[in-house]
């Protein structure tokens, strides 16, 4: 089997709202599927975040956000 990444998804903290990012059309969309603004805070945010994951992974990804949470992680 060879599992592809299609997509990564963020959740906006203080509005709970969840950012998809596309990867084979490098979209970013908001959770009811609308192109967020090429202006929009939360689209710049996941496009970098992105670059950091899919450039050094997880820890990559830490370093830019250092309170994320992968889904599963126990709540502390």
């Amino acid at each position: 089997m060879n599992l592809e990444l299609h997509s990564i998804q963020f959740r906006n903290p203080e509005t709970n709202e969840i950012i998809t990012v596309t990867l084979n059309k490098f979209c970013v969309t908001d959770e009811n599927g609308r192109p967020l603004p090429a202006d929009s805070d939360d689209r710049l945010q996941a496009i970098v975040k992105t670059g950091a994951f899919l450039g050094s992974g997880l820890l990559g990804l830490r370093n830019v956000t250092p309170d994320y949470k992968v889904s599963g992680d126990k709540e502390e």
